[in-house]
C-alpha cells in the first residue's frame, strides 16, 4: 500500500511540474483566451531562462502585441543574433480570429522546448507572436451550425 500511495504522490507531483494549456486543461476541446495565452507565455518566462515574453506595443483594441523569445543560449539581443549568424524563426498566430490552431501548438511547442523535450539547435532563435489579431480574438464568439 505504501508504494501504491508513493507512485500516486509522485505521478501527481511530476504532472503538476509541467505547465498546461488551457487546450489540455479541457481535453483538447478548448482554446485559451488572450489573457490565458499571454499568462501562459509570461508564466514560461517566469520558470525557463530561455523564454523571454515581453510587450511590443499597442494595438488598436488597447492591449499589448507581445514578442516571445526563444534562445537555447539565453541571448536575446537581435546584435548578437546577428554576429553569431543566427537563424531567426519568426512565427505569427491568430491572424484571422476563429484560427485557433497555431495559437495552441505553439503553446506546446515553446512549453515543450523550454523543458528540453524538444532541443532547439544552438544556431537557431524563435520569435513568436503569440496573438496578432488581439481585436478579433477578444471579439470571438461560438458559431452554430
Amino acid at each position: 500500500m505504501y508504494k501504491l500511495v508513493s507512485f500516486i504522490l509522485v505521478f501527481t507531483v511530476i504532472k503538476s511540474v509541467a505547465q498546461q494549456t488551457p487546450y489540455e486543461i479541457h481535453q483538447y476541446n478548448y482554446t485559451a483566451t488572450y489573457s490565458e495565452c499571454i499568462s501562459f507565455y509570461e508564466n514560461l518566462a517566469k520558470q525557463y531562462e530561455t523564454v523571454q515574453c515581453m510587450p511590443y506595443g499597442m494595438t488598436d483594441a488597447g492591449k499589448p502585441l507581445h514578442l516571445v523569445l526563444i534562445s537555447s543560449d539565453k541571448e536575446f539581443e537581435p546584435e548578437i543574433w546577428q554576429q553569431k549568424n543566427k537563424v531567426i524563426f519568426l512565427i505569427n498566430n491568430g491572424i484571422h480570429p476563429g484560427e485557433p490552431d497555431g495559437i495552441d501548438a505553439s503553446m506546446l511547442w515553446v512549453r515543450d522546448i523550454a523543458e528540453k523535450k524538444i532541443i532547439l539547435p544552438p544556431n537557431i532563435v524563435i520569435a513568436l507572436i503569440p496573438i496578432y489579431n488581439i481585436g478579433g480574438m477578444l471579439q470571438r464568439g461560438k458559431i452554430f451550425v
